[in-house]
């Protein structure tokens, strides 16, 4: 699978990824993307990209993304000296990278610094760095609980990391996340369902 072979979510967040890349800004991809990559493949229509931004970094990247998408630059401008999030949208397919501007908060930088490797196009051995699968499951049981509506996907995709990653999952880090992020008694019905059992 390479090039235009590629699925639509991984030939996207390759443009942006490689960009990150070249400006020397750590990355870690999340959401669901990093789900199906760990668990379940499902289609999304968007993408959750956890980066370090800085101010000085914004001209290079809208500038490297040209009219391939679409931004607001005062809004992206903004979304990064408030360490908040924007949206890109790829011209072409409409897909949605949603940009997280990572902060000093326990959960995003963790899932930088413990993001993992993931070849993504095996007929160049090209990879990309996505969160780990412990905190692709942490950041998913946190949506799941903030959610005012809480989405089965979300919980399908936790279930499906937790089935696919079960004898290689750090269980003690994923317990002291659960405590610490309030989702504890919801990571344990989770793991007690996809036949995980916690050490």
């Amino acid at each position: 699978m390479s090039g235009s072979k590629l699925p639509e979510s991984i030939r996207v967040t390759l443009v942006v990824v490689r960009l990150l890349d070249r400006m020397g800004v750590r990355y870690a991809i999340g959401g669901s993307l990093a789900s199906s990559v760990h668990g379940e493949a499902r289609a999304t229509a968007g993408v959750n990209l956890i980066a370090e931004l800085r101010n000085d970094h914004v001209g290079s990247l809208l500038s490297g993304l040209g009219s391939s998408f679409h931004s607001d630059e005062a809004r992206v401008r903004d979304a990064v000296a408030r360490a908040e999030s924007f949206q890109l949208i790829h011209q072409e397919t409409m897909f949605k990278v949603d940009m997280i501007v990572a902060r000093e908060q326990p959960l995003e930088m963790t899932q930088i610094e413990r993001r993992v490797s993931v070849m993504v196009d095996p007929s160049t051995g090209e990879s990309a760095f996505f969160c780990s699968p412990e905190d692709t499951v942490l950041a998913k049981l946190l949506w799941h609980r903030k959610s005012a509506k809480p989405s089965g996907r979300h919980w399908r995709d936790v279930l499906g990391v937790l089935r696919a990653q079960r004898e290689k999952l750090d269980t003690d880090y994923l317990t002291s996340g659960g405590d610490a992020l309030g989702v504890a008694d919801a990571l344990q019905d989770a793991l007690k369902q996809a036949g995980t059992n916690p050490t």
